[in-house]
């Protein structure tokens, strides 16, 4: 039999867990009403290798982006993680202004990597720079859940 204070203790517990819960979806709805990644890939290669990586977005917020900075991570086809043969960098940013309902193209390139392995590419990092000053960072679990 739980005591009274064993069960406020339960009770203090899953409030807190749901609480927690609310906060993360609350800032995931938040992340998925400013920007939304349509997709990033990796081309086909050319004859030395090199392969362009795609990356596609949307500004889904009333403020106008001035940079969009992203970084990604390359993988091969047994999901172990691969480098550019030339360049360790992939670092990257996108020059605005990008209105709202704005963004990349379908199929707009971003750079051109050397490594015959390059099978998938993932969003590492993804923050945003209005054109007022202000920033917003977007989380790991918040990336992918504006990648649709």
């Amino acid at each position: 039999v739980l005591s009274l204070s064993d069960e406020l203790m339960d009770c203090n517990t899953q409030y807190r867990d749901m609480k927690a819960a609310a906060e993360k979806q609350a800032k995931l709805n938040e992340a998925k009403s400013l920007f939304r990644v349509k997709r990033i890939y990796a081309g086909s290669y050319d004859s030395v290798g090199g392969v362009y990586i795609y990356f596609d977005f949307v500004n889904l917020s009333d403020k106008p982006i001035k940079y969009v900075h992203f970084s990604f991570s390359f993988y091969n086809s047994v999901g172990d993680e691969v480098w550019d043969e030339f360049s360790q960098s992939t670092s990257c940013y996108y020059t605005g202004p990008v209105y709202k309902g704005e963004g990349t193209e379908s199929g707009w390139r971003w750079g051109k990597y050397y490594n015959w392995n390059i099978a998938r590419v993932e969003l590492d990092s993804l923050w945003l720079e209005y054109m007022d000053g202000t920033k917003y960072y977007f989380s790991d679990d918040q990336i992918a859940h504006i990648t649709y």
